[in-house]
């Protein structure tokens, strides 16, 4: 074979070798990418849940400090609560597009909610005096959502080790 075809091999066979590796590096950082907009999307949701768990501590804690429900200082937190319960489900919608309905990661988001709405449940008769019935549904309510909220994050580590 002549010295200027082998030449031309040569470079025909590196230039698709150089493409070969393009390809394989741009599929590598696509995968990549992919991975760290889930791991973004897990750690916005558990930020949600824990804003919103917060936000109902403070609103007992306005509770038991004796503050009228008409005070302007609950109806600022009221509205707060409000913004962070739509983030909740605007995380639930996002982890069940990127997840998928039937996976861990929502099952385990579904039942933090479940566990934030014992809380607000806890709540809701917690009108005049501070009394027993209700700080005690807020103690059951707390303890299993940071049981839950344990999970959850074990999921999240699950998956993240799945990349």
């Amino acid at each position: 074979m002549d010295s200027g075809l082998a030449a031309l091999l040569g470079a025909s066979v590196g230039a698709i070798s150089a493409s070969v590796a393009q390809v394989v590096a741009t599929v590598r950082q696509t995968k990549q990418r992919r991975a760290d907009r889930r791991l973004e999307l897990l750690e916005g949701a558990l930020n949600a849940i824990s804003r919103e768990r917060r936000l109902l501590a403070s609103m007992l804690s306005l509770w038991t400090a004796g503050l009228p429900p008409d005070h302007h200082s609950v109806a600022d937190l009221d509205m707060q609560l409000a913004v962070a319960i739509e983030d909740v489900w605007i995380a639930e919608n996002s982890l069940r597009v990127h997840f998928g309905s039937d996976s861990a990661v929502v099952g385990a988001f579904s039942s933090l909610i479940l566990a934030l709405a014992d809380m607000k449940a806890a709540l809701r008769p917690a009108s005049g005096a501070p009394n027993p019935e209700v700080l005690g549904g807020w103690q059951t309510a707390h303890k299993s959502i940071v049981r839950i909220q344990v999970d959850f994050v074990e999921t999240i580590r699950r998956v993240a080790a799945l990349k």
